[in-house]
C-alpha cells in the first residue's frame, strides 16, 4: 500500500530509503529598466526617501513531497521506500536590458547578487526542513497496525512542516528580509 504526502508552503540513510530529490526554478522575471530608473532618481535625489512598496524582490515558495509505503512484518509494521522530493522556486528580478550608466548598473548587480544570496538562505532552509522531517519519519518504528503507521507519519509529517516555517520567518527576521546580507539598494547607489 502506498501513501502520498503534500505539502506547501508559500513569502529544506538506509537502502530502503532515497536522499531527498531536489527540483529548482529560479528563472527570473523582467523588469523595465525605466521604472527602476525612476527610483534610482528618487534614490539618488533623496537617500531619505521611502521607496520600499516600489523595489523589486526575490520570493520563494517550496513545495515538500513525500511518498512511502508500509509493510507487515510478522506482528510489526514498518515504513518502507520512504521518498522526500523538494521543489523550490526563487525567481529574480532581471533587467529588460542594461541600464544605462555603468555605476548604477554595478549597483544593481551587487543587489541582485545579494537578493539571490538572501533567497539561497531559505533554499537551504527548505532543504534542511525536509532532510529533518525524512529522519523523524524514518524514526518511526514498530506498529501493530499498518493502518496506524499510515495515520502517525502522514500527520507527524504535516505538523512538522508547518512548524519548521519558524525557521524561514526566523530568517527573514535575522537578515531584515535580506537587508543584513546587502540586498539593499540603496546601499549601493548611497555608499556612505
Amino acid at each position: 500500500m502506498k501513501l502520498y504526502g503534500l505539502f506547501i508552503v508559500l513569502l529544506t540513510s538506509s537502502s530502503v530509503f532515497a536522499k531527498t530529490k531536489l527540483i529548482e526554478n529560479d528563472k527570473p522575471y523582467n523588469i523595465n529598466v525605466e521604472q527602476l530608473q525612476n527610483i534610482f532618481n528618487k534614490i539618488i535625489e533623496d537617500p531619505e526617501v521611502q521607496i520600499d512598496d516600489q523595489l523589486f524582490h526575490g520570493g520563494q515558495t517550496w513545495k515538500s513531497t513525500w511518498k512511502f509505503s508500509v509493510r507487515g512484518h510478522g506482528r510489526k509494521c514498518r515504513l518502507k521506500n520512504l521518498k522526500m522530493q523538494l521543489a523550490i522556486r526563487y525567481p529574480l528580478p532581471t533587467l529588460d536590458k542594461p541600464l544605462a550608466n555603468p555605476s548604477e548598473q554595478k549597483a544593481w548587480e551587487q543587489y541582485q547578487d545579494a537578493l539571490k544570496k538572501h533567497q539561497l538562505g531559505h533554499k537551504k532552509i527548505a532543504l534542511e526542513i525536509t532532510e529533518t522531517v525524512q529522519t523523524e519519519l524514518k524514526a518511526i518504528r514498530g506498529f501493530r497496525s499498518c493502518d496506524e503507521l499510515e495515520k502517525l507519519t502522514w500527520e507527524h509529517g504535516s505538523e512538522a512542516f508547518k512548524n519548521y516555517q519558524i525557521k524561514h520567518e526566523e530568517y527573514d527576521t535575522k537578515t531584515r528580509f535580506g537587508v543584513t546580507q546587502g540586498a539593499d539598494l540603496k546601499r549601493y547607489l548611497n555608499p556612505h
